[in-house]
């Protein structure tokens, strides 16, 4: 990995590390080298002394061989939404690196993930091992296909019991999962509602379900979460809704995923209990920027 570290001011020993955020940048292949320094060189000199309203420390900017950006910062302000700092820093890069021409603003990245890192030992190793991950796994999110029907239920209902579970009781996580038919779900997907995160072999592992102005749905596979997936979906669904002319997001958030849809830039705006199961979940907002 290319360490910027002088450039930057820091050294590794200076690096703090508590909870942090490392914010992966990936590029589809072939579009640019980011190990040219005519291409890092304007990065850098951006970014040396970033600030975000007085709310983000940068340790550090990495290239990692020549399609991979990583920034690594603490946030001062636990406040902040960490979407907010992904969305800012694309679109001052949107700016600053030498997109090939014709290139549509919602393709300029093959991945853009949030990793929280933990201890100063594994840093390195678990940044790395993440990355490798991210490139060999080639996962792509689409609106799912009507063969997918029975995997979105059967992901939907393993989910909420292994994860949902922990906020809900196991009289409301039955009534909840209930009995799918899974012809309505393929009525669903016919009409463009459910969309999936499937990796190089086809397997589900998230899936998103959108009205047509709202988000009514998030689920990422119980053995993957925290691995970027959730945040990449809600994106792309933010980014459909945002195409059909929506000027905010709004989402029933379960108990479970509230910390989740806050780091996204979400707020509560009131709480309500849904379906036969009374699940109680909380009402959330996230206007989208003019």
């Amino acid at each position: 990995m290319h360490n910027i570290y002088s450039v930057l001011g820091v050294s590794e020993d200076d690096v703090v590390i508590d909870l942090r955020y490392c914010i992966v940048y990936m590029l589809h292949e072939g579009s640019m080298d980011l190990s040219e320094a005519w291409v890092y060189d304007p990065i850098i000199d951006r970014f040396k002394s970033y600030t975000h309203q007085n709310v983000v420390h940068l340790n550090r900017i990495a290239v990692d061989h020549r399609d991979c950006l990583i920034f690594d910062l603490q946030l001062i302000d636990p406040n902040i939404a960490i979407q907010e700092i992904v969305d800012k820093v694309s679109e001052i890069l949107w700016e600053l690196l030498p997109w090939p021409k014709g290139l549509e603003l919602e393709d300029r990245w093959r991945e853009v993930r949030i990793f929280t890192v933990g201890t100063p030992a594994s840093v390195e190793e678990d940044l790395a091992a993440y990355i490798e991950a991210v490139r060999r796994s080639k996962t792509e999110i689409r609106p799912a296909v009507v063969s997918e029907a029975q995997a979105i239920i059967d992901l939907h209902s393993d989910t909420v019991r292994r994860v949902n579970s922990a906020d809900y009781s196991p009289e409301q996580i039955g009534r909840w999962i209930g009995k799918r038919r899974v012809e309505i779900t393929e009525s669903m997907i016919q009409q463009g509602q459910y969309w999936v995160c499937v990796d190089e072999t086809g397997k589900l592992l998230g899936i998103g379900h959108l009205s047509e102005e709202e988000i009514t749905g998030l689920y990422v596979h119980a053995d993957y979460l925290r691995e970027g997936i959730g945040s990449a979906l809600l994106t792309r669904l933010e980014q459909e809704l945002r195409s059909r002319g929506v000027l905010e997001s709004q989402v029933d958030s379960t108990l479970t995923a509230a910390g989740f849809y806050r780091k996204m830039g979400y707020v509560e705006i009131g709480r309500k209990k849904v379906g036969d199961a009374m699940l109680e979940v909380i009402c959330m907002r996230k206007m989208f920027p003019g």
